[in-house]
């Protein structure tokens, strides 16, 4: 038997990138469309001080964006 034509479809990145603030706006903005409860936030940054403080930074600014009125 013959296998099947293969496809290959075309796809947007799927990467945020930015200050914090235009990734938490990027994120707002998906949530908005999607209807989307949560996200996973992946930071593949070898550097482990420097993956923390990416997701520190980008926390920061989620947690300061609820507190305001």
């Amino acid at each position: 038997a013959g296998s099947r034509p293969t496809r290959i479809a075309r796809r947007e990145s799927a990467a945020l990138f930015g200050t914090p603030e235009q990734v938490k706006a990027q994120l707002d903005a998906l949530q908005s469309a999607w209807n989307i409860d949560e996200f996973i936030i992946d930071t593949p940054i070898n550097d482990g001080a420097a993956r923390v403080n990416s997701l520190r930074l980008l926390a920061r600014t989620h947690l300061s964006a609820e507190v305001q009125p």
